[in-house]
């Protein structure tokens, strides 16, 4: 299995597992993190989560849609450092429009049944990334980068952390 096809296939099983990733975003200095449940399109070249409009991460969105979303399966066990995979998902995020915002709440409502009563409220936005670069992480510092190009992603580069 070529290195690529092995990566593709890392990220497709990790975005199936986890239901759960840590999105940076930033305005004027200040960089924020949280957590967030997302959803992705099977090529992964959009991924997309929810939030309410009256949170920091919406309003960091306004002033600056250049985002990271970090997705991992760490376990939090001494193995981790050379079985478990980290991927940042780097791209720009932007508010969905009201149709595409309904066909995805029911999107998530399959994937995070936990979450009626959030993705149903008026008060909820569904942000979607455009993921422009992705940056794979395996045994702890091994870094692979890869890059949007036409409708797929390049290997960009390899390098230790």
């Amino acid at each position: 299995m070529q290195l690529k096809d092995k990566i593709d296939k890392n990220i497709k099983e990790l975005l199936k597992t986890q239901f759960f990733g840590v999105l940076a975003t930033t305005k004027d200095s200040g960089v924020h993190t949280s957590i967030v449940a997302f959803i992705s399109e099977e090529n992964y070249e959009s991924i997309f989560f929810s939030t309410l409009k009256a949170s920091r991460k919406y309003d960091n969105i306004l002033h600056n849609p250049h985002v990271s979303l970090l997705v991992d399966n760490r376990n939090n066990l001494q193995n981790d450092l050379t079985d478990a995979i980290a991927v940042s998902f780097v791209g720009s995020a932007k508010i969905v429009d009201e149709t595409e915002m309904l066909r995805l709440k029911e999107r998530m409502l399959q994937r995070h049944r936990n979450f009626k009563d959030f993705l149903r409220s008026p008060n909820t936005a569904i942000i979607s990334i455009r993921v422009d670069q992705i940056d794979y992480v395996s045994k702890f510092q091994n870094v692979i980068t890869l890059r949007a190009h036409a409708e797929s992603f390049e290997l960009f580069q390899e390098k230790k952390a």
